[in-house]
């Protein structure tokens, strides 16, 4: 009986890499209009994230909070399992006490969003003990990276 990708992977991050190498040319992600990646461009983007913020001071362990709206980097932010980062996944409905609350708790070393929470997300990043960096997948405010460079050139190695 043939083993599938789920039985073959230990960790969240190597099913990214085996889905990369089983179905290459197969489509990971599609959004609402139609456009898709796949699964070896999911893969790529995801290795080149997880260099780019190693470069910026990811280490195994450190938490790493998202709140967004669906979207397909949200499903990447998942793949910096592949260097040990916790990932903390943050409801968008949430209140500010409630997530400064979460924010205190987890203490993230990176805090992904939107636009519509990246200004608040600056606010609460220095509020915390170790203020995080907050990295905006759209527009970033002042002071946030952005995501769509952490993303692109050259492609990097399997973490």
């Amino acid at each position: 009986m043939r083993e599938g990708v789920a039985q073959r992977a230990g960790t969240l991050g190597e099913v990214f890499r085996l889905l990369a190498e089983t179905y290459p040319d197969k489509t990971a992600l599609q959004d609402a209009g139609g456009s898709g990646v796949s699964f070896q461009t999911l893969n790529q983007r995801i290795n080149r994230l997880n260099a780019a913020l190693t470069a910026q001071g990811l280490e195994k362990g450190d938490r790493v909070a998202v709140r967004s709206k669906n979207r397909a980097d949200y499903v990447e932010v998942f793949g910096l399992s592949k260097s040990g980062a916790v990932i903390v996944p943050l409801n968008w409905r949430l209140a500010d006490p409630d997530l400064e609350r979460l924010l205190t708790d987890c203490a993230p070393k990176f805090i992904f969003t939107d636009a519509t929470f990246c200004a608040r997300a600056m606010a609460l990043s220095q509020t915390m003990e170790a203020p995080a960096k907050v990295i905006c997948f759209d527009a970033p405010e002042k002071g946030a990276l952005a995501y769509g460079d952490l993303t692109v050139g050259p492609d990097a190695p399997e973490p």
